[in-house]
């Protein structure tokens, strides 16, 4: 099995609803680094899974409508402020459903490619860090 990473950037400010009082319960935000992991059994006539600026220019939309945006559970009871960079989600803005909303929007850019006829691009995971130190993952 053959696997590809591109890494990506974007910043973002976020509020936790947690069942305890931390400082994640406050206006935060973090410097996220994301990993995007593709994985095929062949290579196309170049020798690769796919061009890492190729992959880039599909991915690359998805992470710029995160960058500088400040995301929240669309059912918070926080004050929502109105401003077109806010992402509403229909879950609470961990990383661990960060990574899972980004894998499923990947999942779905990434369509159903093709290295030979009948071998798939699979995108194999998604890593996103919070910090240097943290970070989750989510695959299928």
């Amino acid at each position: 099995m053959y696997k590809i990473c591109k890494t990506f950037n974007f910043s973002a400010a976020h509020v936790l609803e947690t069942s305890w009082t931390r400082k994640c319960q406050r206006i935060h935000g973090h410097n996220y680094k994301v990993d995007i992991t593709l994985e095929c059994t062949t290579l196309n006539p170049d020798g690769m899974i796919m061009d890492f600026g190729e992959l880039k220019e599909l991915v690359g939309s998805i992470i710029k409508r995160y960058d500088h945006s400040f995301m929240i559970n669309n059912n918070t009871k926080k004050e929502k402020k109105r401003d077109s960079n806010v992402i509403k989600l229909y879950c609470n803005p961990t990383s661990e459903n960060i990574a899972r909303l980004i894998f499923n929007e990947v999942h779905t850019t990434l369509g159903n490619m093709e290295n030979e006829p009948g071998d798939f691009i699979k995108l194999s995971k998604i890593r996103i860090y919070e910090t240097d130190t943290s970070w989750s993952e989510y695959s299928e």
